[in-house]
């Protein structure tokens, strides 16, 4: 069971809901913490941090996956292992 962090840019508050949504579909114990981008040039940002027990997929293609879904929705975001 592998522990994974995603911080995500992203333009609108509805983006950041939608996207914790998928997050609990994967995990529906994901801790995700949605805050405003005062600091970081972007209007919010989504900090989730959520395990892989049940996800069948390779942690590339779930980066992919996710970075491609944010990046639709005109976000930023960065996928890692911890």
């Amino acid at each position: 069971m592998q522990r994974l962090v995603l911080t995500a840019k992203m333009p609108t508050y509805e983006a950041c809901t939608e996207l914790a949504d998928v997050l609990r579909v994967l995990d529906e114990y994901a801790y995700v913490a949605i805050s405003e981008g005062r600091n970081c040039g972007g209007a919010w940002m989504l900090r989730a941090v959520f395990k892989s027990s049940h996800i069948q997929v390779k942690f590339a293609d779930l980066q992919r996956m996710l970075s491609e879904t944010i990046l639709s929705a005109g976000g930023v975001s960065l996928l890692v292992a911890a």
